[in-house]
């Protein structure tokens, strides 16, 4: 470990090194692990580099300082690694190179000057914890479309009445979007960013005696005997898939995004930390799913970014319970429809896993720590991994229900 800010971890054939500065991975081939390592120990010298992969590869041809030169450059662009003075190469363990600090100034005393209107509060409850959320906004025709967004995700998760322990405030400001949860301020461009951090500060107040956790773009479907996690890029189906389970009495843990954490003992493995917001049905599973939820069709359409949604809220009777055992992970499912498919359900590495949750997204913008990596590593290697691809609905739940 270089500071706080790398760490890397043997996978497959590669070595992944993350980077909690910027939130991303690499994995590197065997040269270029046995070059990241050795400048892990001290600066060297390009010709100092080539021959210590010399001494790993001697057959390798004399030009291989070029390759050495390109890769030392990439990195450097990347802010991994820099020069020292005298020439030779370095980690660069600086923590807060490639960080974005979106922190800001702007507390919620201040957004009624900008035009700020309160428009939706609301007190949360997730496991133990109660949350105030408030929605404020511009009346201007992209913060509407926003909070109805918002409005959609959070109208899914369990109400409750009374003060919560922690304010958390939202002014969606037409592409701007800025954020106060006890006296920390940020400001995002995007409502996608302040979703996530949204989230993720939820997943902190709900789930408090939790370490590290995490939040990831995934479903969580299970029952007594355990959870599936099912990360996927939006598009794959997992959404409709997710939301058919629930209506044939799988317990909903959350759709778009969930948290995950280590248990309250470090030998008791990990936790899903439900945040079951309502599910974003679009418009081509309105017919699918109608059968299963009747009130579907009399729900508002939300339209962002071309898309139509309706937000169906999933019962709290169906939510994964607070019991720890049906909070376990017992499978990491990467879901995709294809029209007219067979169902298949075939394992994967651990590779092609991390990579797979990596472009499905973390569901929050601040970048994990170490320790978020860890835990996210700790899910791919203690779960069983695979790929569903299925082209009906009731042939992908009989291939769940082996693994559940």
């Amino acid at each position: 470990m270089v500071s706080r800010r790398f760490g890397w971890y043997e996978i497959d054939d590669a070595l992944v090194v993350v980077d909690a500065a910027s939130g991303e991975a690499l994995f590197l081939n065997q040269s270029a692990s046995i070059l990241w390592l050795a400048l892990t120990e001290a600066p060297c010298s390009e010709a100092e580099l080539a021959d210590i992969l010399a001494g790993y590869f001697p057959d390798l041809p004399s030009g291989q300082a070029t390759g050495i030169t390109a890769l030392l450059g990439d990195w450097e662009a990347k802010g991994l690694c820099r020069q020292d003075a005298s020439g030779r190469w370095e980690v660069n363990g600086d923590p807060s190179a490639g960080a974005d600090d979106a922190r800001s100034d702007k507390a919620t005393a201040d957004w009624r000057g900008g035009g700020a209107q309160l428009v939706w509060s609301r007190g949360i409850r997730l496991h133990v914890e109660t949350i105030a959320v408030e929605i404020w906004a511009t009346p201007d025709h992209a913060s509407r479309e926003g909070v109805e967004r918002l409005q959609g995700f959070l109208g899914g998760l369990p109400q409750a009445e009374g003060p919560g322990r922690s304010r958390l405030a939202i002014w969606i400001d037409g592409p701007q979007c800025h954020l106060s949860l006890d006296g920390v301020h940020r400001t995002t461009q995007g409502l996608s960013d302040a979703t996530g951090f949204l989230f993720q500060a939820l997943v902190n107040h709900a789930y408090p005696e939790c370490r590290n956790p995490i939040t990831l773009h995934a479903g969580a479907i299970g029952n007594a005997g355990g959870t599936i996690i099912m990360p996927a890029i939006s598009g794959s189906g997992k959404t409709t898939l997710t939301a058919y389970l629930a209506a044939q009495g799988w317990r909903y843990g959350g759709d778009d995004i969930i948290g995950l954490a280590r248990a309250e003992t470090p030998d008791a493995g990990l936790l899903l930390l439900p945040l079951p917001s309502a599910l974003g049905i679009k418009t081509g599973s309105w017919a699918l799913l109608a059968p299963h939820f009747p009130a579907l069709h009399d729900l508002p359409e939300v339209r962002y970014e071309g898309k139509q949604v309706r937000y169906l809220p999933v019962p709290a009777s169906s939510h994964v319970g607070p019991e720890h055992q049906g909070r376990r992970p017992i499978a990491l499912i990467f879901p995709r429809y294809v029209a007219g498919s067979a169902c298949s359900l075939r394992g994967i590495s651990e590779g092609e896993a991390l990579r797979s949750i990596l472009e499905s997204g973390s569901g929050a913008s601040a970048s994990p720590d170490l320790d978020g990596f860890a835990t996210l590593i700790a899910l791919i290697r203690s779960a069983p991994r695979y790929r569903l691809e299925y082209g009906r609905l009731d042939d992908a739940e009989r291939e769940l229900a082996q693994l559940a």
